[in-house]
């Protein structure tokens, strides 16, 4: 199929790779992070912003990336049943487009946050939920504050399970590694 580069990102990336150009120059957005991140792969490979080869990169990157976290998942909920991992991939796999984005780019980060969150590993669920930051601050938001409500319900009815150290130690980690980008909006 047609996989490209969603093409308002297409704009942005051509600024950075070609400041020379009209309208090229950008100012640094935390925003623009997903853009950057394409010009320096565009710049170091020898590809223009336009190029199928810089966007089929990105996107099989992402959907490996987002299948193997989405594996582990499925292996850690589903407890290794082979009928509901193959389920699960096929299901992901028909929803796809060839676009990729910001919010492709996150998904596999989203995803692993999810997992190490499921697994109860702090430390490894804050840094994947931090990174979110960094590509989308919106959905980093949108779970930061779930996660810390689920946490002081899980603290309220099931005190042995989790303590108030884990639940400070995830939500200052998080705001700690997130903290760049969380300055420059406030």
């Amino acid at each position: 199929g047609d996989i490209r580069i969603e093409s308002l990102d297409l704009h942005f990336v051509r600024g950075i790779l070609h400041p020379e150009y009209p309208l090229g120059e950008l100012a640094y957005n935390p925003q623009l992070h997903y853009n950057y991140i394409v010009a320096f792969v565009a710049k170091i490979m020898g590809y223009e912003a336009e190029s199928p080869s810089l966007a089929r990169i990105f996107w099989f990157f992402e959907q490996a990336l987002t299948l193997f976290a989405l594996v582990k998942i499925s292996r850690f909920l589903f407890k290794d049943d082979g009928f509901t991992l193959v389920l699960v991939v096929f299901m992901y796999l028909m929803l796809k487009s060839g676009e990729t984005d910001q919010k492709t780019m996150l998904r596999p980060l989203y995803f692993l946050a999810i997992y190490y969150f499921l697994k109860e590993k702090w430390m490894l669920a804050a840094i994947f939920s931090a990174s979110i930051s960094y590509l989308h601050i919106g959905v980093a938001i949108w779970w930061f504050v779930p996660t810390c409500f689920v946490l002081g319900i899980m603290y309220l009815l099931k005190r042995k399970q989790i303590g108030l150290k884990e639940i400070m130690f995830y939500s200052c980690t998080i705001i700690l590694l997130s903290s760049p980008i969380l300055y420059f909006y406030i």
